[in-house]
């Protein structure tokens, strides 16, 4: 068994970490002889088994399975035994270990040598910074693929009038590359006769600036189009411009034929020492500083030797100090950890960071305190980009709710499972079917979840709020019409993402209204269909135009 008397002095202090900490001996060159003699509480809560019964036991005999999947255990096995036999550090980068549920939480670790043969292994969860990070990522990319999707040309540009994102449809419609039309580029692709116009549109004083309105030509694929615009100011808390956001439909075809629309110690030294969060240990009678780790160092741009014998009043702002004093205490009078998520700190060299700090008394035999463990994480980058997408989501999210035709956005989930029963029940002609089975086209309506509309949906349907209006599709359309709900069904049913047609629909106070309809489905949803995208546009207005 290996000798663990060299940093039995600090087990307290390792006991409390955020942590998981495991100390292996290698009994061999074999990876398989790698033989656990310690382990923390972290460590049994992260790897969701208790340790302490398998203190003694090799890699093989605790963690067999360890061995056998090289993209959760070999890998990082052989990292340890590794930096046991060489005395050499090492980091390995997001990894996962033993039997969990799904999501299998992911970890950060430190591999740091503690003598002859003996390798101490720290690591961190780092499972909920991901899944913050992909969570905030996909509700960013919903609206931004909900505006790819759109059957009509959407801007967004700086206030000056230089874009910086063109949806598909632009592209589709002019045959411009994405980065020939950022910047000015986009205005190559107005007719000569339109184009200076349209780039005074973003000329006037941006305080005073209003909608713009208007047509313009482009020069297609092969042919001119002509295309109505609509470009909307954002403004900051000031008033000022911050971006425009633009909307355009082709009514090219609708001027010629009125078609559908186109859609949308050594041991406690080597583990602070390669953690990359600060760490400092403070004396419990007055609040001084007695340990410090190198990423402290680097965060507040103080060198240790000054932090050493001072509190927090000899460095920081008074309200900023009187803050972390008052939670230091409290941590200390009431025994128990505390975790701050997020707080702010002036820095030398680094400005203003915001730290997520957790805060831990460290209590002597008596279990009176005698010191204070605080770990701080920088979440100054994730609370930027929390922000940023959060922007970005708003901006993305006005480009939906200020298109000026009306669009939906439907659950279909429940009416593909619907569908894909009825296939299991032998039908295959979908189309004859529901002509002969009207009650099936009624509940497939009801199955249809509204996920969100926009204000010129609202207007469409004569309704002031989302709660005013019907389910789905199914019920809008007038009896007259369910021909064209059986052509989404068929699509439903043959996979296919786009139905676009002409048809009619009813409004909340029983008048009919002429409209074109396009139903999309995007490429991430295309298996199940829970969320599609319907637009609507006036007849009568297209006729007008």
């Amino acid at each position: 068994m290996a000798d663990l008397e060299p940093f039995q002095a600090y087990q307290p202090i390792v006991e409390d970490l955020p942590y998981g900490v495991m100390v292996w001996h290698a009994l061999s060159d074999n990876s398989s002889d790698l033989r656990l003699v310690y382990a923390n509480r972290e460590a049994s809560v992260g790897l969701d088994r208790d340790l302490a019964v398998d203190i003694g036991k090799t890699i093989a005999e605790a963690f067999p399975q360890a061995l056998r999947k090289p993209e959760t255990g070999r890998r990082f096995v052989d990292v340890w035994l590794e930096a046991a036999l060489k005395q050499e550090p090492a980091v390995i980068e997001e990894f996962t270990f033993g039997a969990h549920l799904f999501p299998r939480p992911r970890y950060n670790a430190a591999v740091v040598p503690l003598g002859e043969r003996i390798v101490a292994c720290v690591f961190k969860d780092i499972t909920q910074e991901r899944l913050i990070a992909a969570t905030l990522e996909q509700r960013e990319q919903l609206y931004r693929r909900m505006v790819e999707t759109l059957p009509h040309p959407v801007w967004l540009a700086e206030a000056n009038g230089e874009v910086i994102f063109l949806n598909e449809a632009w592209r589709v419609l002019t045959g411009q590359a994405q980065a020939e039309s950022l910047g000015a580029g986009w205005l190559q692709a107005i007719h000569p006769e339109d184009k200076e116009r349209v780039s005074e549109l973003f000329a006037g004083e941006i305080s005073t600036a209003m909608v713009q309105k208007g047509r313009m030509r482009v020069l297609g694929k092969g042919a001119e189009r002509h295309l109505e615009y609509i470009f909307r100011p954002v403004r900051d808390a000031v008033g000022q411009i911050s971006h425009w956001i633009g909307v355009a439909t082709d009514i090219t075809e609708i001027q010629r034929s009125q078609t559908a629309l186109q859609n949308t110690a050594a041991f406690l030294d080597s583990i602070i020492e390669n953690i990359p969060d600060m760490i400092f240990i403070k004396e419990a009678e007055e609040l001084r500083f007695v340990r410090f780790n190198k990423a402290g160092e680097d965060l507040l741009g103080i060198p240790r030797t000054e932090m050493i014998g001072k509190n927090d009043y000899d460095f920081f702002p008074p309200d900023q100090a009187k803050a972390f004093n008052e939670d230091d205490w409290k941590v200390l009078r009431n025994r128990v950890p505390v975790t701050q998520p997020e707080e702010p700190i002036d820095t030398r060299d680094k400005g203003r960071r915001w730290l997520s700090t957790k805060k831990v008394p460290i209590l002597d035999e008596d279990g009176h305190p005698s010191y204070l463990l605080g770990i701080s994480s920088d979440v100054t980058a994730r609370r930027e980009m929390e922000e940023s997408v959060r922007r970005s989501e708003s901006l993305y999210r006005m480009v939906f709710k200020s298109a000026p035709y009306a669009l939906w956005i439907e659950d279909y989930s429940k009416v593909k499972e619907f569908v894909d029963g009825l296939r299991e029940l032998n039908v295959d002609d979908f189309a004859g079917h529901f002509k002969k089975n009207l009650d099936q086209i009624a509940h497939a309506g009801k199955l249809i979840r509204l996920i969100d509309i926009n204000d010129a949906a609202l207007r469409l349907f004569g309704v002031r709020a989302i709660e005013e209006l019907p389910g789905g599709i199914a019920d809008v359309f007038t009896k007259a019409s369910s021909a064209k709900f059986i052509e989404v069904l068929c699509a439903v049913a043959d996979g296919r993402t786009r139905v676009e047609g002409r048809s009619t629909i009813k409004k909340k106070d029983g008048s009919r209204q002429e409209i074109f309809y396009r139903w999309t489905v995007p490429d991430e949803f295309k298996r199940s269909l829970e969320q599609v995208l319907v637009s609507f546009f006036r007849v009568d207005e297209l006729s007008e135009a």
